[in-house]
């Protein structure tokens, strides 16, 4: 719509430069009313690139401020720590978001359902994020992923590498 709006426009001010020539003389009102419309033409295309650019660098949505976001989250009861979010866009401006929320080790996983409507609806409402995908886990998981049961760290990315580097 706003192409179209531009097309006309654009036709408008070529219809105005005409009838500038024709009753006044005045030959500039052709090449200015010309460069406003280039200026505008350019605009477009600059934020279309832009937003291009953004959708395939899967740039963080304008107005999207992550650190209030986390804190929005952590503020829904039962939340104990949100992590790995990621949050962009698709093309028309529909963001997206995915993370991880890390509950309590003795929260059913019926109250994990319910936890999970309620964060969807925060992002709803406050960030107007309509598409998510919240992986809940339980703290105990995600110590495992990094910790050793003796308690020290593990570093290791994968199984083949704790083999080779355990004595």
């Amino acid at each position: 719509m706003l192409h179209v709006f531009g097309d006309v426009g654009a036709s408008v001010g070529v219809i105005i430069g005409g009838l500038l020539i024709v009753f006044t003389g005045w030959q500039l009102a052709d090449p200015l009313i010309s460069i406003g419309i280039a200026g505008l033409i350019a605009k477009g295309a600059w934020d279309i690139l832009r937003e291009t650019v953004d959708v395939l660098m899967e740039a963080t949505p304008r107005g999207v401020q992550i650190e209030a976001l986390v804190r929005d989250l952590l503020r829904v009861p039962g939340v104990d720590d949100v992590h790995d979010l990621h949050v962009w866009s698709l093309a028309g401006g529909m963001p997206i978001l995915s993370a991880h929320i890390q509950v309590a080790d003795d929260r059913p996983l019926d109250a994990c359902d319910l936890l999970r409507g309620e964060l969807n609806e925060v992002l709803a409402h406050r960030y107007a994020i309509s598409h998510s995908t919240l992986q809940v886990e339980r703290t105990c998981e995600v110590r495992d992923l990094y910790c050793r049961l003796d308690g020290t760290a593990d570093h290791a990315h994968s199984p083949h590498e704790a083999a080779a580097s355990s004595p």
